[in-house]
């Protein structure tokens, strides 16, 4: 009963604030502040009724002065509130085309100046994802992406990642900060329909520099970033 009070409360608040942010997102088209204002808009309440706290170690390290790729584990669509709880300002999200159809969300997402990024292109998405790294350099603006490209439901261990983040990293010669969430399946499953109260545990990693790196580094700082998140993740299964 609990998990289809929060679905529902959940689906009521992001529908009221991106209907009624309609008008607003128009006049401010363009403008990535949208992501961090909305968010902090739709998380506190949600976290609130669910009874959710946030325990989150090395807020400093997003306080990088230059442009930067947040990469992240990704595991539920609950991590929309999550991250709306402290995404920083001037921050873009690069998700997948189908976004754009999700009634109101949809609009928010392109007027906030996010990515879409059609996967059925996969070569395409990667000369994109330079034009990307070159755009938001430009814009000053910051990246936050999923590297493993899909949601991963077994939370404990990360999926293997894609390159797409860390060669954007490399083209703009910008550094990459990990985002570690702790397992979600005990505070929100919804292949088992269970909710409950609880903390979530966020590390924000140290940024690791690029400068200097080539596309020959990819797979290394891949990997490399892979490893540490990996570490990360393990320290919260045992706590």
């Amino acid at each position: 009963m609990k998990y289809y009070c929060n679905l529902f409360f959940i689906l009521l608040w992001g529908s009221l604030v991106f209907c009624l942010g309609t008008p607003f997102f128009l006049l401010f088209w363009g403008n990535p502040r949208l992501n961090s204002l909305t968010g902090r808009i739709l998380a506190w309440p949600i976290l609130t009724f669910m009874g959710i706290r946030m325990h989150i170690q090395g807020l400093e390290n997003l306080r990088v002065k230059r442009p930067c790729i947040y990469v992240s584990n990704h595991q539920s669509a609950l991590e929309v509130v999550l991250f709306g709880h402290f995404i920083p300002e001037g921050t873009v999200i690069i998700g997948k085309k189908q976004i754009q159809w999700v009634p109101f969300f949809g609009l928010f997402f392109v007027a906030a100046g996010n990515i879409l990024i059609d996967r059925k292109k996969a070569r395409g998405g990667l000369s994109i994802l330079a034009q990307v790294a070159q755009e938001t350099k430009e814009r000053n603006a910051s990246v936050l992406i999923f590297p493993e490209g899909t949601r991963n439901h077994q939370g404990g261990t990360l999926l293997p990642f894609k390159r797409g983040p860390f060669q954007m990293a490399i083209a703009a010669q910008v550094p990459v900060v990990p985002i570690v969430f702790s397992p979600l399946q005990t505070i929100w499953n919804a292949e088992r329909h269970n909710s409950r109260s609880g903390t979530v545990q966020v590390s924000i990693l140290p940024p690791i520099e690029t400068s200097g790196m080539t596309k020959d580094a990819i797979d290394a700082l891949s990997e490399a970033t892979r490893a540490r998140m990996q570490q990360e993740l393990s320290t919260f299964s045992v706590k």
